[in-house]
């Protein structure tokens, strides 16, 4: 009996040896996921050596490439665009820990200082855990914290905020031109409509081949309107006068409620709709290109294959519940 119980002890004994073992195994391993974790979240950020031209003009600013793509610190291109057309205001809220850029409202100088790419070695990145908001809708955007401030990818605020960027490579000089449209090789031509806050996205094949902003017709609704460049111009060359609709590919209003509307000459159907808005395309029902051109007449066909893809892009990018499934 007595052998017994000294039998038991020692297996109690190896069984809390075996345990905390274990306990302590999975402790170090644990340990080790998280920092592989986060190693694999951290990134370096090393110096920019970049010029950067707004409109032509030189600006001191300062930027950090990770993974090579240019950020910058958002409240110094906040204050770089002050009182061109795409100035915007950035605010900090640290009770629920998130960034608000407002669009067109003037920046307010905070006093913060830039770290110094051209002198700093490699610094660490690391994704911010802040919301960002968009005139109070809160956008997907990835930010990394460096130094203790916020870096924006360039061009991803350049798409948000619709101003044209391009790269110089013989002068390693980017050019930010606050009066182009934003344009992007792999992603295209992409429009913002501030009232709607919504965008939609062109082929890059339509760069510099269609017109916007003809519509006069019920402006309040008015989202988005394009038009084939070739044939408007070429109507106006032949006949001296102004061209109209010659050349409308189509355009998308957004109205409050689901209201059947019928527009004589066109052809109206419901798309989606958000909380907001239910939104409809309008497409003519008749020839819009100069007739007896044959060049007017591919160059509209050509475009005008295009719109039911730029549509249900439309849908997709916003989150807007296609008619399909209302």
């Amino acid at each position: 009996m007595k052998e017994r119980r000294i039998i038991m002890k020692m297996i109690k004994k190896l069984l809390g040896t075996s345990i905390l073992i274990a306990i302590l195994v999975s402790i170090l391993n644990v340990t080790t996921l998280a920092a592989e974790s986060s190693a694999a979240q951290n990134l370096d950020a090393t110096p920019s050596n970049v010029s950067v031209l707004v409109n032509g003009v030189l600006v001191p600013v300062k930027m950090f490439s990770i993974n090579g793509n240019n950020y910058v610190k958002i409240r110094d291109l906040a204050s770089t665009l002050n009182g061109t057309a795409k100035q915007f205001h950035v605010s900090w809220n640290s009770s629920d820990n998130s960034i608000s850029l407002t669009k067109g409202i003037a920046y307010t100088e905070t006093g913060g200082q830039s770290i110094s790419s051209s002198n700093a070695n490699s610094l660490l990145a690391s994704p911010t855990s802040s919301k960002i908001f968009l005139n109070n809708s809160e956008i997907s955007i990835m930010a990394y914290n460096i130094g203790g401030s916020n870096y924006f990818k360039l061009r991803d605020i350049a798409g948000i905020l619709n101003f044209g960027v391009t790269w110089e490579n013989d002068t390693n000089t980017i050019l930010i031109d606050t009066i182009k449209d934003y344009l992007n090789d792999s992603e295209g031509i992409l429009l913002t409509s501030d009232k709607y806050q919504v965008s939609i996205k062109l082929p890059n094949s339509w760069g510099g081949r269609y017109l916007t902003g003809i519509q006069t017709w019920d402006k309040d609704s008015l989202v988005f309107d394009f038009y084939d460049k070739y044939s408007n111009e070429l109507f106006k060359e032949i006949n001296g006068k102004n061209a109209g609709d010659v050349g409308w590919l189509f355009e998308i209003r957004a109205y409050p409620l689901a209201e059947e509307k019928t527009f004589e000459g066109a052809t109206l159907s419901i798309i989606g709709k958000n909380k907001q808005y239910v939104f409809v395309s309008i497409v003519p029902s008749d020839v819009q290109f100069v007739e007896n051109s044959k060049e007017a007449q591919q160059e509209y066909e050509s475009m005008y294959s295009d719109v039911t893809d730029i549509i249900k892009d439309f849908l997709d990018r916003n989150n807007i519940i296609s008619v399909s499934d209302i």
